[in-house]
């Protein structure tokens, strides 16, 4: 593996990590789907070792994560749907949808340069009152 090649994997592993530590904590089940994701990304066990060791270092407080996408070339849109499909699947793992998870892959997608509509239905997002065409049920008395 190149250096390269290297680099690129980490920065991977890097964006899943952020997108399990955006809504300020990692659950146990987000961690166990990065190494799943990481599994089926590199071919040998000692890159997967090599890849959690990485992972075991990562700081949320330290993370750059426009840096980090930088270092990310997806090359095509095909290529950054994959990558935000699989961070997405990162941040559904705890099976909690969260707003702040759902902005982390939002502004990642934004610095790999892949338009909002390209990716919306992957991420939470926040709708107005104003924008429904009927106003929400009234909740049922249930005395």
């Amino acid at each position: 593996m190149t250096d390269a090649e290297k680099r690129m994997l980490e920065s991977v592993a890097d964006l899943m990590m952020g997108a399990a530590y955006a809504d300020g904590h990692l659950a146990g089940v987000e961690l166990r789907t990065v190494r799943d994701l990481l599994e089926t990304l590199v071919d040998e066990k000692e890159q997967l070792d090599a890849l959690m060791a990485h992972v075991d270092k990562f700081s949320p407080d330290k993370f750059d994560l426009k840096q980090c996408c930088n270092n990310v070339d997806v090359g095509s849109l095909k290529a950054a749907r994959t990558l935000l499909t699989m961070i997405a699947r990162v941040t559904d793992a705890d099976q909690i949808q969260d707003l702040d998870e759902g902005a982390y892959l939002r502004r990642v997608a934004t610095f790999l340069g892949v338009a909002e509509e390209d990716c919306a239905d992957l991420a939470v997002e926040v709708i107005s009152v104003s924008d429904l065409t009927q106003p929400p049920p009234l909740p049922s008395d249930s005395k």
